[in-house]
């Protein structure tokens, strides 16, 4: 909670699609986020993540969780 709101975030996906643009012919950043996570979704979508999956995984204690895909072109 220190970090958050301070544009951190935001600079780092930057400068790795910077970096990747740089060194990589039409790079594609992908992420996997927890569903429950609202506000790290929201984050991710107003810097113009798109939505290609959503994944089930079993947790070490067994309870099946729902995780989001997104990916930068």
């Amino acid at each position: 909670p220190d970090y958050q709101h301070k544009g951190l975030g935001k600079t780092l996906i930057q400068k790795t699609a910077q970096w990747a643009r740089e060194n990589f012919p039409n790079p594609t950043l992908r992420l996997e986020v927890y569903k429950k996570n609202a506000g790290a979704v929201t984050f991710y979508q107003k810097l113009g993540a798109q939505l290609t999956d959503i994944k089930q995984e079993q947790m070490p204690h067994g309870v099946f969780e729902e995780f989001l895909c997104f990916e930068w072109r």
